[in-house]
C-alpha cells in the first residue's frame, strides 16, 4: 500500500501541474457564465456555449475526483476545496426557476476561485513582479499615448479608454490596427511598449513553462532518491553478512575440521 508520505508527494505534484491550465479555465468560463445573461445570441451560439461551460464543469469535475484520490485526507480537501465544491454543485441546480441566480453565483465562484489561484501563481518568484510591470506599462503607454494622440488629426486613438485598448494590443504584439497613432510621441511610445511586451511577455511564459518542467524535474529527482534509497539499504545488508560471518555472530571463527 502506498504510505502516506507518497500519497501526499503525488497529490502536491498532480495540485501543482493543474494549476495553471484550471485557472485559464475559471478565466474562460466567467464570459461563457455571462454572455447568455447580457447579451441577445443566437441559439446556434448559446449551445456552443452551454457546451463549452459543461466541458469546462467536466474538468473542473475530474481535477477534484483525481484530488480527492490521491489525497491522503478527503474530508480535509473538501474543507479546503469549498470554492471548487461549489463550482461543482452549483451548475447541477440549475434546472431550478432561480437558474439566472444561479448562473451568476457560478461566474461569482469561478471568479473567486480564479483569484485564489493567480495569488498562488502571483507568489512564484518573479512572476508577480514581471506581470505587474508589463501591466503597469500597459496603463502607463495607454495613459500617455491619449495625451499625446488628443484631439491630433487623422488620430483614431479618442480617449483614455481607446488608449489603454491600444497599449494593450501594441504590447501583445497583436496589432489589430483599428487605433494606432499619428504623433511622434506616440509612436515612440508604441516603440517602448514593443519592446516591453517581447521582453516581458516572454518572461512571463518562460516562467510558465518552468512551472511545468519543475515538475517533471522533482519526479526524476524523487525516483533517483528512491533508487539510492534501496542500493544504501543493499550495500548496509551485504555489510552485515561480510562483518558477520555466515552464522550470523559477529567474529566467529570457523570450526576445526576434524576431531
Amino acid at each position: 500500500m502506498d504510505t502516506k508520505s507518497s500519497r501526499r508527494a503525488r497529490y502536491d505534484r498532480f495540485s501543482e501541474r493543474v494549476e495553471i491550465p484550471m485557472l485559464v479555465l475559471s478565466i474562460v468560463l466567467i464570459p461563457v457564465l455571462l454572455m447568455p445573461a447580457v447579451e441577445d445570441l443566437s441559439p446556434w451560439s448559446e449551445r456552443v456555449l452551454w457546451w463549452t461551460g459543461a466541458l469546462i464543469w467536466l474538468a473542473f469535475v475530474l481535477e477534484f475526483a483525481t484530488l480527492l484520490y490521491l489525497s491522503p485526507d478527503r474530508r480535509e480537501t473538501v474543507r479546503t476545496h469549498k470554492l471548487d465544491v461549489a463550482l461543482i454543485a452549483l451548475p447541477i441546480l440549475r434546472p431550478l426557476r432561480v437558474a439566472r441566480l444561479l448562473r451568476l453565483a457560478t461566474a461569482g465562484t469561478a471568479v473567486a476561485r480564479m483569484a485564489v489561484a493567480a495569488g498562488r501563481l502571483l507568489g512564484r518568484p518573479g512572476f508577480g513582479a514581471t506581470l505587474g510591470l508589463v501591466g503597469g506599462c500597459i496603463l502607463l503607454g495607454g495613459l500617455l499615448v491619449s495625451v499625446a494622440e488628443n484631439q491630433q488629426d487623422g488620430s483614431t486613438i479618442g480617449g483614455i479608454a481607446d488608449g489603454i485598448w491600444w497599449a494593450f494590443v501594441t504590447c501583445t504584439t497583436v496589432g489589430y490596427g483599428d487605433e494606432f497613432p499619428v504623433t511622434a510621441s506616440g509612436r515612440t511610445i508604441a516603440v517602448i511598449l514593443m519592446l516591453i511586451g517581447i521582453s516581458g511577455l516572454s518572461a512571463i511564459t518562460a516562467n510558465v513553462a518552468a512551472f511545468f518542467v519543475a515538475g517533471d524535474v522533482e519526479d526524476e529527482t524523487d525516483e533517483i532518491d528512491e533508487r539510492l534509497d534501496r542500493i544504501e539499504a543493499q550495500l548496509t545488508r551485504i555489510s552485515a553478512l561480510l562483518t558477520d560471518g555466515p552464522s550470523g555472530e559477529a567474529g566467529a571463527e570457523p570450526r576445526p575440521s576434524g576431531s
